[in-house]
């Protein structure tokens, strides 16, 4: 069975309260296995894009989707 895509557009990577959300989503989203799920990190501002933890499951699961 082919699994839909879904394109999650979000600062994944950053250390903002969105980044902390948007990776909450995309881990239930790829938990779910329900979607092909592609994951294109944008900026939040001047906020660090070093929030992905290299030890971290689900940060390298996030980390391959884009």
């Amino acid at each position: 069975m082919i699994k839909p895509m879904i394109l999650v557009t979000a600062p994944v990577q950053t250390r903002s309260g969105y980044g902390n959300h948007s990776r909450d989503i995309c881990q239930a989203l790829i938990e779910m296995d329900k979607y092909d799920v592609r994951i294109q990190a944008v900026r939040w501002g001047s906020t660090p894009p070093n929030a992905l933890e290299k030890d971290n499951p689900i940060h390298q699961e996030i980390d391959k989707e884009y």
